[in-house]
């Protein structure tokens, strides 16, 4: 088993004496307190293995925040990340055509906290619990 340290996803980038690390997608947003705030938990490895899969999966955050925002739109004072989660797996289902993808229940999580990191004006929308360390592979993660 490789040690998360050696995975180039997990590696750093120092900007402006602020280290970013190289799984985080929205390096343009950076904001190193904001983030601290929603990832001070989250093991490193899960962090990894999100990175990978996103820069496979763009649109799963794409539309995470699409459904969200109008989740909140709808007037909701908070709703479940979860069920954001089970509306993008009804929609590249059943409501578009192409090939299924799976989203890892072990990345909903770090989706809900990055909406909310790009979309501060939704902060206290999800209810969010300590983050569990990973013990080995997320499921469904190749």
């Amino acid at each position: 088993m490789t040690d998360w340290l050696d995975d180039p996803f997990f590696e750093r980038v120092d900007v402006d004496t602020k280290a970013i690390p190289s799984w985080f997608p929205l390096k343009d947003d950076w904001d190193g307190e904001r983030y601290d705030e929603l990832f001070h938990d989250s093991d490193p490895i899960l962090l990894s293995t999100f990175g990978r899969f996103h820069n496979k999966n763009p649109q799963m955050y794409e539309l995470f925040c699409k459904f969200t925002l109008e989740a909140f739109s709808s007037g909701r004072d908070y709703y479940s990340h979860w069920a954001i989660a089970q509306r993008i797996r009804w929609y590249t289902t059943i409501e578009t055509s192409g090939s299924d993808f799976k989203l890892s229940n072990d990345l909903i999580a770090i989706y809900a906290r990055l909406v909310v990191y790009k979309h501060q004006k939704i902060k206290g929308f999800f209810k969010f619990k300590k983050m569990k360390k990973v013990r080995s592979k997320p499921e469904g993660i190749h």
